[in-house]
């Protein structure tokens, strides 16, 4: 397996350029030895990270931001990752089209979190590598999840999420909401960091 994580959503241009520029950044600090990169299902090719995202990134990882250009998924990509991380089941299932073998390696990024914490997070003490990380979160498959939250839409109307595990495109939505993602975004990076970087000390 390879030491590539690759970050899929639609477009390329917010929530997996933006979280392939964090945990990027972060684990190139730690000395963890991954190259990671993202791609779109959907993506035109070229465009720039968009200018929400932009603002929001930490300066540790404005170089990979401003650098950034999006790039379609194409079955190479799928091969050369060792583990892949969607924004949402429809990618997921864009990446099951080009490889079907690549299930087993694709997760969405809330859930590869999910699975990794069953059982209070046993079986990762110490450090995993990338192999036995991903081995271990796709045995754990079919745990339960926890329920949808239900958030307020237009005129008050409660809405619920397609799935808990997905991560929502707001991109095209108003801009406190789009805004107020990259909170939430930011807590998904900090939970992937203390899965694949390497135990201190």
């Amino acid at each position: 397996m390879t030491s590539r994580i690759l970050f899929v959503c639609a477009q390329n241009v917010c929530r997996s350029a933006y979280l392939a520029a964090v945990v990027g950044s972060d684990l190139d600090r730690t000395g963890a030895g991954y190259d990671v990169v993202s791609r779109g299902a959907h993506a035109d090719p070229g465009l720039a990270m968009c200018s929400v995202a932009m603002a929001r990134l930490p300066e540790l990882a404005a170089a990979r931001g401003e650098a950034h250009r999006s790039r379609i998924l194409k079955r190479g990509d799928v091969d050369r990752a060792g583990l892949i991380l969607t924004a949402t089941g429809a990618e997921r299932s864009a990446v099951a089209l080009l490889d079907p073998a690549a299930r087993r390696r694709s997760f969405t990024v809330r859930e590869f979190i999910h699975l990794a914490a069953v059982d209070g997070g046993a079986g990762l003490e110490g450090g995993r590598g990338l192999a036995e990380l991903v081995a271990l979160s796709n045995g754990r498959r079919g745990a339960p999840i926890p329920p949808a939250a239900a958030t307020r839409g237009i005129f008050g109307r409660r809405r619920t999420a397609a799935s808990p595990l997905d991560i929502p495109d707001l991109h095209r939505e108003r801009r406190a909401a789009h805004r107020a993602l990259f909170a939430e975004l930011d807590a998904d990076a900090a939970a992937l960091l203390r899965l694949l970087a390497p135990p201190a000390g």
